[in-house]
């Protein structure tokens, strides 16, 4: 008898720990998740923060895969910014490292227009996806400097080139 309890609290524990993630209930209710890699980290991008996936994307109906990252260039997309809305929800709520297979209903996918003659309207799909890594989005300001210190380098090596020129051309002069 004892071991059965310690057995079904194991059980239940498990469940509980590998569903943890999905501390929003309308998740569960919008898609089916299951976990193929699950990781012990509880640092999860956020909202507009970069974030880089592997990802294969299948038909539901028939498991035919329509489309996959490219080995070694995961694709990356902000955070709430994707075209697709299940992956702005599922990624907010991954860890490094995790990889998910999810199905997902056509009206959280492509809908009523599907995708690129590969997905048909209205079909569901099933993804396999892997969170690579994410970090904070570059500022405006941050790319304001960065184009400010690139006109700099680029004046600078105009003032070079303008001053090599003038060295050739006095040689010449000679």
């Amino acid at each position: 008898m004892r071991l059965k309890t310690i057995i079904l609290s194991f059980i239940v524990l498990n469940y509980i720990f590998i569903n943890a993630w999905k501390d929003d209930p309308e998740l569960e209710k919008k898609y089916s998740i299951q976990f193929i890699q699950k990781k012990e980290s509880h640092e999860f991008p956020v909202i507009g923060q970069e974030v880089l996936i592997n990802y294969i994307g299948r038909l539901a109906e028939n498991k035919k895969e329509f489309i996959r990252t490219q080995p070694n260039k995961p694709y990356q997309f902000r955070a709430g910014e994707s075209a697709l809305t299940c992956w702005n929800e599922l990624v907010t709520h991954m860890s490094i490292g995790e990889k998910i297979k999810v199905h997902v209903p056509s009206k959280f996918a492509h809908g009523s227009e599907g995708f690129n003659k590969l997905v048909p309207p209205h079909s569901d799909i099933e993804f396999e996806i892997e969170l690579v890594s994410f970090k904070d989005p570059i500022s405006e300001e941050q790319i304001r400097k960065e184009k400010e210190k690139r006109k700099q380098q680029q004046k600078k090596s105009k003032k070079q080139q303008q001053e090599e020129n003038r060295k050739k051309w006095k040689k010449t002069d000679l």
